[in-house]
């Protein structure tokens, strides 16, 4: 986005294929050390968008959407309308379609029926296959089950829409290599890595000096494994552009319309609610493209953690 003008890039969206992330459930199998959904209470926790309610929400968006993304605090395969919501999207406003898994939700059949609905990335999140460091990241996973289904997927024509990602903390520094080298034996097509962001356990988080390291690493393993080793740079390295999120709206599964994913859990509604008003007149407003011009200047909003003083996304959104 460098040298891009957000105010002028808001004013093209009703011309541009919009990104949307839409949370479909915020229900979950397992207790993950960390995650924001295991450690706090929040009023939208363990609730479902089914499939009538995420029909009101996806028929005002704009026909020409360019991507999908249904995730947000808690397992998109726990909603029982998965299936019938992707094959809609898909059927109305076909685009990319993604979400996160453990991948241990549903029958390993429903997930493949998804992706024959139309699903266009899936993406497995796995921390370790050690059951005892599992026991200690991912409570609730069966490890034994999970290479099962490692093992099924990867020999499908489904693996070339399959990503691992490995969210790499204190916890598993020591192992996170190990990890990408079981998980690419095992067949995956490409293992990403993400840092562990602090939601409420400073302990976990890595310092600078250990995302430098990870970043070294991740490049002599893309060239070890010719590509198949990646990591989503922007949490690891800092910048001095505008945070690029807000260009991809996120509705919650109480309709909340977000600049970020990392809000979920808050209760802010700085756009305003779909239930209350119109997608189109909520989002391309003259409020939201106040929002571009400002972060556009560095002006952020308390909501935005540390990104305006250390230009690096440390996911430690608050609550106003």
């Amino acid at each position: 986005m460098k040298n891009v003008d957000l105010y002028a890039f808001h004013r093209l969206r009703r011309l541009l294929k919009l990104s949307l992330q839409i949370e479909c459930s915020t229900v979950c199998n397992l207790k993950c050390k960390g995650c924001y959904r295991t450690i706090h209470d929040y009023p939208h926790k363990n609730k479902l968008l089914l499939f009538d309610e995420f029909k009101f929400y996806i028929d005002q968006m704009p026909n020409r959407l360019g991507s999908l993304t249904l995730h947000g605090l808690g397992e998109p395969m726990l909603n029982p309308d998965i299936s019938k919501i992707v094959d809609y999207v898909m059927k109305t406003k076909p685009c990319n379609i993604e979400f996160t898994t453990n991948f241990l939700a549903a029958e390993y059949k429903d997930y493949i029926d998804v992706l024959e609905k139309g699903l266009g990335m899936l993406t497995i999140s796995v921390d370790s296959l050690d059951q005892k460091e599992v026991d200690r990241l991912r409570n609730g996973t069966d490890v034994e089950e999970l290479i099962r289904r490692i093992k099924l997927i990867t020999k499908t024509k489904h693996n070339r829409r399959t990503l691992f990602w490995i969210t790499v903390s204190k916890l598993n520094l020591d192992t996170y290599v190990n990890t990408t080298e079981r998980l690419l034996e095992l067949g995956a097509r490409k293992v990403f890595y993400q840092v562990y962001l602090d939601y409420g356990i400073k302990d976990f988080c890595l310092s600078e000096q250990e995302k430098k390291e990870i970043i070294e690493t991740s490049k002599k393993l893309k060239e070890k494994y010719k590509g198949r080793v990646g990591r989503y740079a922007s949490w690891f390295e800092k910048t001095k552009r505008p945070c690029h999120r807000i260009t991809a709206p996120f509705i919650t599964v109480d309709g909340r319309i977000l600049p970020c994913c990392l809000l979920s859990g808050s209760t802010i509604n700085p756009i305003g609610n779909i239930h209350d008003k119109p997608f189109k007149e909520l989002y391309y407003s003259k409020k939201v493209t106040k929002m571009y011009q400002n972060i556009k200047n560095g002006k952020y909003f308390p909501f935005c953690g540390s990104y305006a003083s250390t230009g690096h996304c440390d996911g430690k959104h608050i609550d106003d």
